[in-house]
């Protein structure tokens, strides 16, 4: 005889053969519906190294970097344009007045020295914003490397023959001072090449920690977290460290299983069990040591044996006595 429907424990539900608003079979799997697929745990998996103090994993590069690039080069250009200049044209309209001041016109000189003036005044302008830009560069930290500095002392070197050649070029007014105009002339076209070369150099220190957000020695490492050790440099031919496990604390010996040696006893006496938490130890009976294993009859360790009332030690135990039978 049928029941209807029943729950997992064989009870009828409630109201005949209405079941419960879970689903059929009160949480159990259907036979065809889908069954979802075992978890799997989560693989371990190293952690991503910490970013730097900035809060950055890859620290950008300055901008000063790259104003002070196109600087220099801006200023490498002009420096080479009016060093050849002073160099030829220049100096070629003196050294003519000095052979024959009839062979020079008034128009021509005129001309050259209009023209003088301007390359002057744009040459200087570009040269001082570009080693200003390229000074800024240098205290942000780009460009901190020998050819850098080796690039500004040229710089200065060339800057300070071509104002010598420039003091020794201007007054010219009578044809006994163009000789010295000549050579000066000959200092300044020198001094704006030795420029030219030093900004190269500022050029190639800039382009060598382009890539880096400062150099070798303008950046600042970033600080261990708490509790880590600092990283150590790693030396060349040597596998990376990729991760370090935990080492137990200081003077700690690992813990063998339970049953194997060196294991410590509970909590009391070595070797004696304790009774269960909350209740306390039961002291042994009135004049009897502490408990001890119990062993056969005769063996050590086994406590004295007192005989019956009335019985003497090494005899025979008296026979059961009952009720006496008569003839």
């Amino acid at each position: 005889m049928s029941q209807g429907p029943q729950d997992p424990y064989g009870r009828p539900y409630a109201g005949g053969s209405a079941q419960p608003s879970g689903g059929p079979g009160w949480g159990t799997p259907q036979p065809g519906g889908p069954q979802q697929p075992p978890q799997q745990q989560p693989h371990w998996s190293t952690p991503h190294a910490p970013p730097t103090a900035s809060g950055r994993d890859v620290e950008r590069p300055s901008p000063w970097g790259t104003v002070a690039l196109v600087g220099l080069v801006v200023g490498t250009l002009f420096s080479l344009g009016y060093g050849v200049y002073a160099l030829t044209a220049r100096r070629g309209i003196f050294v003519d007045l000095a052979d024959d001041p009839s062979s020079v016109s008034r128009t021509v000189a005129e001309d050259s020295d209009a023209l003088n003036s301007i390359l002057v005044i744009a040459t200087s302008v570009v040269l001082a914003i570009a080693i200003v830009l390229w000074v800024l560069a240098v205290l942000k930290g780009r460009g901190r490397v020998a050819l850098g500095w080796a690039g500004l002392g040229l710089t200065a070197v060339g800057v300070a023959v071509a104002v010598a050649g420039a003091v020794m070029t201007s007054g010219v007014d009578d044809a006994k001072d163009v000789d010295s105009a000549v050579t000066g002339y000959l200092l300044v076209g020198g001094g704006m090449a030795v420029v030219a070369l030093g900004l190269v150099l500022g050029i190639l220190a800039l382009l060598a920690t382009r890539n880096n957000g400062t150099s070798t020695q303008g950046r600042s490492e970033p600080s261990p977290s708490y509790g880590q050790q600092p990283q150590q440099p790693q030396q060349q031919g040597q596998p990376e460290h990729t991760q370090q496990f935990p080492r137990p604390p200081y003077q700690q010996q690992p813990q063998a299983p339970y049953g194997q040696p060196g294991q410590q006893p509970p909590y009391g006496q070595p070797g004696q069990q304790q009774p269960p938490y909350g209740q306390p130890q039961q002291p042994p009976p009135y004049g009897q040591p502490g408990q001890r294993p119990n062993l056969p009859y005769g063996q050590p360790g086994q406590p004295p044996q007192h005989p019956p009332y009335g019985q003497q030690p090494g005899q025979p135990p008296y026979p059961p006595q009952g009720p006496s039978e008569r003839p």
